[in-house]
């Protein structure tokens, strides 16, 4: 059951790499934790803690604590329009263009060019000093790149619940969850809404609503 479930909270990681704190699932205080950013979901999970830094545990924390002091109920899961995303075709995956040596500086990322004085080291333009240009072949897939692309699915920019506006890819998320449950409150400056989950299968959410 935790393995499917660790599993299901891979799609909440975020994809951009750079976020170093939030493209793996964390671990902490008996819980294992995904947010992308935009939706933060958590179970019990008893495991070695994920090194964190001190601010994102304490805003972690934070927003935890606040989810345990809510009134939940219960909510009819709205009608989500959607279709298969034009890029991927709905399937969720593209191609990642192959890599090949560049063939104009053959690997290195930079050309030497020699004068009567002096040897000069510039960067190569063709393959801006990666050493490596895209192939015609097609290489490794990867998660569809366009950011309105949810699993192969597009949805609408906007839509209102529970008094506020959320992206509805983020709640679509959790359509399966069983006896799904909702509170909510306002944001720090007031003029969003902030919507929290409790599922009767152990996972709880926290999705940040748009401003309308």
């Amino acid at each position: 059951m935790k393995a499917n479930i660790l599993k299901e909270f891979e799609k909440f990681i975020s994809k951009d790499k750079n976020c170093i704190h939030t493209n793996h699932i964390i671990k902490l205080n008996g819980l294992a934790i995904a947010t992308n950013g935009h939706v933060m979901v958590w179970t019990n999970f008893d495991d070695k803690p994920t090194p964190i830094t001190e601010s994102l545990a304490k805003s972690i924390s934070s927003l935890i604590g606040v989810h345990q002091t809510l009134c939940f109920k219960s909510f009819v899961f709205p009608h989500i329009k959607q279709v298969a995303c034009s890029i991927c075709n709905g399937e969720g995956l593209v191609y990642q263009k192959a890599k090949e040596e560049c063939y104009e500086c053959h690997g290195d990322g930079y050309i030497d060019f020699e004068s009567c004085c002096n040897i000069y080291s510039v960067e190569c333009k063709s393959c801006y000093g990666s050493g490596s240009t895209d192939s015609d072949k097609p290489g490794d897939k990867i998660n569809c790149t366009r950011s309105s692309c949810f699993g192969g699915q597009e949805f609408e920019d906007m839509m209102p619940f529970e008094g506020g506006v959320l992206n509805p890819c983020c709640l679509n998320s959790f359509k399966d969850y069983p006896d799904l449950q909702v509170a909510t409150t306002n944001d720090a400056s007031g003029l969003a809404k902030i919507f929290y989950l409790k599922s009767s299968n152990g996972v709880n959410a926290i999705i940040m609503g748009c401003r309308e």
